[in-house]
């Protein structure tokens, strides 16, 4: 058995490395390493870093044209629940642009997360949200995940 601090690591670890691995296309990969910290992160206890799993996990299948707003709305749910502002924003832009993708109307969850992430200073995510809400994003402006 893993003691607490090993799987937090650990879990780091596999983060970045299904997230370089979703914004390198190979979202299959990503999705399955995303879906088995999601898994043992919920095990021992690792809320913050299960939300981050989720949202990757959302992430993943939305790129795979699979949308994925349950796993969504469960980190969403966490990142309150933990107090995590970033995690709310990104949480809240992926169900914005799953919405989009189904070609329903994004601008509640866009509007909330620009007024979570002006409220926290998240000044690369304000930038980011309303260049999404401007519905004229920049070349090669995807939703980057960053754990923090």
């Amino acid at each position: 058995m893993y003691d607490k601090y090993e799987v937090y690591y650990e879990a780091y670890e596999q983060l970045a490395l299904a997230e370089a691995l979703r914004l390198t296309n190979n979202l299959n990969r990503a999705y399955k390493i995303f879906s088995t910290v999601a898994r043992i992160t919920e095990l021992n206890g690792h809320q913050l870093e299960q939300a981050h799993a989720l949202l990757g996990i959302a992430e993943s299948k939305r790129l795979m044209d699979d949308t994925d707003e349950k796993s969504c709305a469960k980190a969403l749910h966490i990142y309150r629940k933990v107090g995590s502002k970033w995690g709310e924003v990104h949480a809240l832009i992926a169900l914005a642009l799953i919405a989009r993708g189904r070609g329903k109307n994004a601008t509640t969850f866009l509007k909330e997360a620009l007024a979570i992430a002006q409220e926290a200073s998240l000044i690369s995510d304000v930038r980011f949200v309303e260049s999404l809400a401007s519905k004229k994003p920049a070349p090669g402006n995807q939703h980057i995940l960053i754990f923090i």
